[in-house]
């Protein structure tokens, strides 16, 4: 099962003593301020949602820690740190979390806003700008945040990031998509090109309070549907 979080930096504690020592120096070598906040509002995040999948454990009990290649995982849960995706965008963190270390697994969130035409032309592949273009005007904004979000989070799962050519991977909605609060699907086609051995994914996308949150993992498409959970806005 997938589970996910969306929280605001405004309901963020002030004070540190969710985080161990190791974490607590982490942030306080943060020479940015805004860098600073969106590791701590991802922090923060992340310990409550992993914290309600595995059972009363206090946040500080809980580290998120990085790999060399830079994902976040979970430690101070026993063997099996399942897999964790974290994403920032406007005062808001984004958690998605799947106790399963065989899956892979991509969460992003994006503000939906107006997108000029050369950013659909310079970042989304032929079949991704003709969705764009046949989308209604009113869904535009929202179709091209969606697509742009699903792409961060299939290159998050690939464990690839924007280290890669974002046309690297193709992510389809219907054109008749709505802004909707539920979970709805998009496919994701990976260029066996430039990543080849791949495994193949599966995505979701909602709206929540004007943000698109997109998920994307390695589950079959029914287990991944079904098991998608989402903890509203906090």
């Amino acid at each position: 099962m997938i589970f996910s979080l969306v929280q605001s930096a405004e309901n963020m504690p002030t004070t540190y003593e969710w985080l161990n020592s190791a974490e607590r120096e982490k942030a306080g070598a943060f020479k940015i301020e805004k860098r600073q906040r969106d590791w701590l509002l991802g922090r923060w995040t992340a310990k409550q949602l992993v914290a309600s999948v595995v059972g009363p454990i206090a946040l500080r009990d809980i580290e998120i820690a990085n790999r060399v290649s830079g994902e976040p995982f979970v430690k101070g849960i026993g063997e099996s740190a399942g897999q964790l995706s974290i994403s920032h965008s406007h005062g808001h963190a984004f958690c998605a979390f799947l106790p399963d270390d065989k899956a892979v697994l991509g969460a992003d969130i994006e503000l939906i806003e107006t997108r000029q035409p050369v950013f659909v032309a310079d970042y989304f592949t032929i079949e991704e700008q003709k969705h764009v273009a046949a989308a209604s005007a009113a869904m535009q904004s929202t179709l091209i945040t969606a697509i742009w979000s699903t792409k961060e989070a299939a290159l998050k799962a690939l464990h690839k990031g924007l280290s890669v050519d974002t046309r690297s991977v193709s992510c389809l909605i219907a054109v008749n998509a709505s802004d909707s609060a539920e979970w709805q699907s998009f496919t994701i086609e990976i260029d066996p090109k430039r990543l080849p051995d791949s495994p193949n994914l599966t995505g979701s996308w909602c709206v929540s309070n004007q943000f698109v949150l997109t998920v994307a993992s390695s589950l079959d498409k029914k287990e991944h549907h079904n098991s998608l959970r989402l903890n509203a806005f906090a």
